[in-house]
């Protein structure tokens, strides 16, 4: 089993190696620094399991609609006027005077806009009081793929989809935490408070006979698992279907070629309808030029390709070109819904994100033969180079405002890879190729051997930049290589901490000699995704 689950880069890494031991369970994996348990991805050395997110519509919308009466604020029920719960409190702010903050929550959950007509959200985690905690400790004790799904009943969200395998060789699949009950054609529109409020039924896992992939996309071979309204390309899932078929062993060392792989999809596919609409067309010498060198490329967003870097800069260019076609150009206009939603609101994301199907939109008027000419003629003149001189590592610090001395500099490397391919080093084309997205672990767990296992994260096994861990698995990780466990305790030693640094905890790692190498060339990878 293998996986590459994909987040924000952050500093310090979302994920933790760890191994929790005691008399009643040895589990190695990658857990949230601070949650109790190993919650995503673990082996127990009789059980193992990895998640992908199911890109599952878990919150329901509601129009709500408020009003003062003589008790106070109500808002509009089935039955009538229903009494709100309103929570006054006032936050302290670093550096500037206490905000006064006003929470209003109906009987269907917290109002996220506030106004004569109103909008709120249901949670299952708020609405049940449950975070999904009490499915940590049983997973630690999982000795079976059938263990594994059993502790996970207990999951409520996010929703994930879920491979759990065994040393019995039962491999099982399935999709566990807590869903409205919600015909597809609704999950896009809100919802009226008279309209049923009812949970899911979740689906049983099922059997897996050969090999299964998950990379987020829509479950068309499993619709009682299409659980949302907006799946990413199955183009990774594709990709990885097709990368398994050509091993002809599975072990551990020979899936670096699959979590390394480079190839976008989406990216033959422009660059095929440019070939088909540039027949005829009048181009400019420099134009002409870098055409023929879009079609000549193989697709491979490497880090040393010249072509891949010219790609990405007519791709931007096309995208920005659709930012201010007269169609949809107004979309740019405030939204008015507050700074909170900008990021579901940014258009060129949006545009860079729907690209394909904007080019096909005839309805719209865009003329995707004149876009993507004009995108070509504009590209054209840039100087570009290779695409990992533009596709640098830009993580996201996270603790700069709190604890300044976090943000230690990271160098910035170049990096293969793009949003569709399965080494996912994510960008927004139109607004920046530096990668602030992709890999935030890579795990590989032997079922025959867990000794064999492999994992990897971004920076280091450490977020205190002080440590000699904080950053020394960045190369490993760069290029999509992973490093072997180590189980025996006699192999391991204490690593001290600086002494500026309050001792509470002490992570323990391999002597160079024995269990730290960096990877060499190989590694494995996805069968699972985001």
């Amino acid at each position: 089993m293998a996986g590459d689950p994909h987040r924000l880069l952050e500093l310090p890494g979302v994920y933790q190696q760890i191994r929790l031991a005691c008399r009643e369970y040895d589990v190695i994996g990658l857990a949230f620094p601070g949650v109790p348990g190993i919650q995503h991805f673990g082996h127990t050395g009789h059980a193992a399991w990895g998640v992908t997110n199911a890109v599952a519509h878990s919150d329901q919308v509601f129009r709500e609609r408020l009003a003062h009466s003589e008790h106070g604020l109500a808002a509009a029920g089935p039955l009538g006027d229903e009494p709100v719960d309103v929570l006054e409190t006032r936050l302290a702010v670093r550096g500037d005077d206490h905000e006064a903050i006003r929470c209003v929550e109906t009987g269907r959950g917290t109002v996220v806009v506030d106004g004569d007509l109103c909008y709120s959200i249901r949670q299952p985690a708020r609405v049940l009081c449950d975070l999904g905690f009490s499915a940590f400790r049983p997973l630690l004790r999982a000795r079976s793929a059938e263990d594994v799904f059993s502790a996970l009943k207990r999951w409520v969200d996010p929703v994930n989809r879920v491979l759990a395998a065994d040393t019995g060789g039962r491999v099982l699949r399935g999709t566990v935490g807590v869903t409205p009950k919600l015909d597809r054609e609704r999950r896009w529109l809100p919802q009226e408070p008279s309209e049923p409020q009812g949970w899911r039924d979740p689906s049983p896992p099922a059997s897996v006979q050969g090999w299964a992939v998950d990379a987020n996309e829509l479950p068309a071979d499993r619709p009682d698992h299409d659980l949302g309204d907006s799946y990413p390309s199955a183009a990774r899932a594709d990709r990885i279907h097709v990368l398994l078929g050509r091993l002809t062993g599975m072990i551990p060392e020979d899936f670096w070629h699959i979590h390394a792989d480079t190839r976008s999809a989406p990216a033959v596919d422009l660059v095929d309808r440019l070939r088909r609409i540039r027949s005829g067309a009048s181009l400019g010498p420099s134009a002409r030029t870098l055409a023929e060198e879009l079609e000549a490329w193989d697709g491979h967003m490497d880090q040393e390709s010249r072509a891949a870097g010219r790609f990405a800069a007519w791709r931007s260019s096309l995208v920005r070109r659709l930012v201010g076609h007269p169609a949809l150009a107004p979309l740019g206009s405030p939204h008015g819904m507050g700074g909170i939603f900008d990021a579901w609101f940014d258009v060129p994301h949006r545009i860079a994100a729907s690209l394909e199907s904007l080019l096909d939109a005839d309805e719209l008027g865009i003329d995707a033969a004149t876009e993507m000419l004009g995108a070509l003629e504009a590209a054209a003149g840039e100087t570009v180079d290779r695409w990992g001189d533009r596709h640098a590592l830009a993580p996201l610090h996270v603790l700069t405002d709190i604890a300044p001395m976090a943000a230690s500099q990271i160098p910035s490397v170049g990096l293969p890879g793009d949003t569709d391919t399965v080494a996912a080093n994510a960008s927004v084309p139109g607004v920046t190729d530096l990668a602030f997205g992709g890999p935030v672990a890579r795990w590989i767990w032997d079922l025959g051997d867990r000794d064999r296992s492999r994992w990897s994260v971004p920076f280091g096994a450490s977020g205190v930049p002080t440590s000699p861990h904080f950053a020394d698995q960045l190369d490993t990780w760069r290029t999509a290589c992973t490093t072997q466990v180590v189980t025996d305790w006699s192999r391991l030693r204490e690593t001290p901490w600086p002494a500026s640094t309050p001792p509470v905890h002490r992570p323990m790692t391999a002597p160079s000699s024995d269990g730290r190498d960096q990877g060499d060339g190989r590694s494995d990878t996805t069968l699972e995704g985001r």
